[in-house]
């Protein structure tokens, strides 16, 4: 697997982990993960998740990960703040100052990692540049060499929505269906590892990681 070094932007943690403190509440498991024609590689990822000690750590290789399913060069992962339901860019890999100002905060389903938080379920834009809902982004896509978009929401046990994991490739097109249905069930592993160190961070811990 290529690895890469994506960058934490960790500072807004402080707001969007509030929900998430204290013992975890019992509640129905979002159900069996089948994994799949990707089942080996998935499993080992999913292991590799589960043995990060920080939530500074996991946000890297659940993006990392990310990037190497869909075959892409950029992403970003976002997580939810519940008090606004917006989606705070926490970790990227690929992009400029440009990109991460204009998408630091997401509100509202006027983008495509937005619109797929509003649905609940993932969207892709097979060309940014033919996509209406684009068109308020597309100078920022340009200058950032963006033509195509997935996003896919992170889901814990409960199958909640705790973020957005989205790719972007520099050629328009869509990926393979297995491909992304590979990257749903990728969202529920990586999203039950994120949520469980959510849940376990104190004030004191985000404070030293943020």
């Amino acid at each position: 697997m290529t690895r890469r070094t994506g960058q934490n932007l960790l500072g807004p943690l402080r707001h969007v982990t509030t929900f998430y403190r204290g013992p975890a509440t019992p509640g129905p498991a979002a159900g069996h993960i089948e994994l799949g024609f990707h089942g080996p590689w998935l499993g080992e990822l999913a292991g590799e998740l589960r043995d990060a000690q920080r939530l500074d750590a996991v946000l890297p290789k659940v993006l990392d990960g990310a990037l190497t399913l869909m075959g892409a060069e950029a992403g970003n992962i976002q997580l939810l703040d519940r008090d606004d339901d917006s989606l705070v860019l926490v970790t990227e890999f690929g992009f400029g100052a440009e990109f991460l100002d204009h998408f630091a905060v997401v509100r509202g389903p006027g983008s495509v990692c937005g619109r797929a938080a509003a649905r609940g379920e993932q969207v892709v834009v097979e060309d940014v540049r033919q996509d209406p809902a684009s068109l308020p982004h597309r100078g920022v896509f340009h200058a950032a060499g963006v033509r195509a978009v997935q996003s896919t929401p992170l889901l814990d046990r409960r199958g909640r929505m705790i973020g957005m994991v989205s790719t972007h490739r520099p050629e328009p097109g869509r990926p393979a269906e297995l491909d992304l249905g590979s990257m749903r069930l990728y969202s529920q592993l990586a999203g039950e590892v994120v949520a469980r160190h959510l849940a376990g961070m104190s004030p004191d811990v985000q404070r030293a990681t943020g």
